[in-house]
């Protein structure tokens, strides 16, 4: 029997665009911030490459501000491609330029945690169902992966209009539902909790990382993210970290987007 891995580089090949910045507001430079000696940008594509992606791009804005992570993606041996900090849209079209495959996922620079498991099967869900958008829903913040085509990237362009859908790439998809055949598939239920946060926006945010980190992978390896939710939720003080700390999108932009999401469930 072929497994998840193999089939996933014969059929579905994709490539993933992992968007960063030093320039965050709330944890300046976090994207190379270390959780046991490795930064976090680090620790996305270790877990990404467990997909075995045709190619992994890092889309980073131009400027001094974000050298340093231009020199880390170059001594890594990554494609690195620069452009405006506020249109990450041109980014990324720049960035699939580069690319052969006609699927791809976005990814951005401050999920440490994100899960190959959920990448793999968004992935999957796409092409079986041959739409043009898939996202996992249920599984904690900062552990999923938006999968999308090559012509729906091209749709998107032509849509966007607004400033935040240059700022947030797949806005687009939302904002203009009825011209997208979008699947949005539930989170098995071994990484159902969606009330865990395991993004890094913030302080808090990163001293749970490294809790976590100390804790679940003090051999150097990736733990899975069943994992984590399991040592989380058997140590809820460490849970209660980042309890409080709400995710930055806007309130409009995060009401409209999760209207859409529960009008398709």
């Amino acid at each position: 029997m072929m497994s998840p891995d193999s089939s996933t580089k014969k059929d579905n090949a994709f490539s993933a665009i992992i968007q960063a910045r030093m320039g965050a507001t709330r944890l300046p430079d976090k994207v190379l911030l270390e959780l046991g000696g490795i930064p976090i940008i680090e620790h996305i594509v270790r877990r990404i490459n467990k997909c075995h992606p045709e190619k992994i791009i890092l889309a980073i804005p131009v400027g001094s501000n974000d050298d340093p992570l231009a020199d880390w993606a170059k001594e890594k041996g990554i494609d690195c491609v620069r452009g405006s900090e506020s249109n990450v849209l041109s980014r990324f079209e720049e960035s699939i330029k580069l690319c052969e495959t006609d699927i791809f996922i976005r990814v951005t620079g401050d999920n440490p945690f994100v899960d190959p498991e959920i990448a793999l099967k968004t992935i999957k869900h796409l092409v079986s169902e041959n739409a043009d958008f898939c996202v996992m829903e249920g599984s904690p913040l900062g552990t999923t992966v938006e999968a999308f085509t090559r012509d729906t990237f091209n749709r998107i362009l032509k849509l966007a209009s607004l400033e935040e859908e240059f700022e947030h790439v797949t806005l687009a998809v939302w904002y203009h539902q009825d011209q997208f055949n979008i699947r949005i598939i539930d989170a098995p239920s071994h990484l159902r909790c969606d009330n865990l946060r395991l993004t890094i926006d913030t302080q808090k945010d990163y001293e749970l990382a490294c809790l976590i980190n100390k804790a679940l992978a003090s051999d150097n390896r990736t733990p899975f993210l069943r994992e984590i939710i399991n040592y989380l939720q058997s140590n809820p003080h460490v849970a209660n970290i980042n309890r409080g700390v709400e995710q930055q999108l806007s309130a409009d932009i995060k009401k409209k987007k999760s209207q859409l999401i529960h009008s398709n469930l």
